[in-house]
């Protein structure tokens, strides 16, 4: 008789979560929703204007650094941190381009967008467990690094009249490559089939399972 396949584990790591505005840690990054931003705090809390943007791409990636040490990033994380300049200003993009291990992309929002490839996630009630495209600790990692890249920003620009003024331009993501192949890894293990804890019953329904 054929061995039952054992099914892969799910991984997690325990790393410091913060995940609400403001972001308050030991290193003194601090992250200030848009509105904070507009009416009361349009500076970030190591703004200096005698910084030069190069200036501020090593201080950024001290700071990464840093909060790895803190425990505020996982201690295999690899970043890129690059500077771009343009006749309408600069930016300075942080790519992650290494986890080192963790789970950052959600399989359960793939194996949702697979069976009901009609709906959309964003849609679904903020419990759900396909709703979200990154784990809880992909998300922390993404809010930790964007609390480094704004500290030394400002922002006064206006939506409302296309106005716009910052300090610097830019973003903070996953590598595309890196998480294209991390989605494949996990299309070919859910194929197999692995990830089996939820089960969605219907296009708003779930249930959990021993698995």
């Amino acid at each position: 008789m054929p061995k039952p396949k054992t099914k892969t584990k799910e991984k997690t790591m325990q790393i410091k979560t913060l995940l609400n505005y403001p972001i308050q840690a030991t290193t003194g990054f601090t992250l200030l929703n848009k509105d904070q931003a507009k009416v009361r705090f349009p500076y970030g809390n190591r703004y200096d204007q005698e910084l030069q943007i190069t200036d501020i791409a090593t201080l950024m990636r001290a700071d990464i650094k840093q909060a790895k040490k803190e425990g505020l990033l996982p201690q295999g994380l690899k970043t890129s941190v690059r500077c771009k300049f343009y006749s309408g200003g600069c930016s300075i993009d942080i790519r992650v381009t290494d986890c080192g291990g963790v789970e950052f992309v959600n399989p359960y929002h793939i194996k949702y967008t697979r069976q009901f490839h009609d709906q959309l996630p964003s849609f679904l009630q903020p419990a759900h467990p396909g709703k979200k495209r990154f784990t809880q600790e992909g998300e922390a990692i993404l809010h930790v690094l964007k609390a480094i890249h704004g500290q030394y920003n400002f922002d006064k620009s206006e939506m409302e009249t296309d106005y716009f003024h910052v300090n610097y331009y830019g973003d903070v993501t996953f590598d595309a490559a890196l998480e294209m192949d991390t989605r494949r890894q996990i299309k070919a293990a859910i194929q197999a089939g692995d990830y089996c804890r939820f089960i969605f019953t219907t296009a708003t329904d779930w249930a959990e399972t021993q698995a």
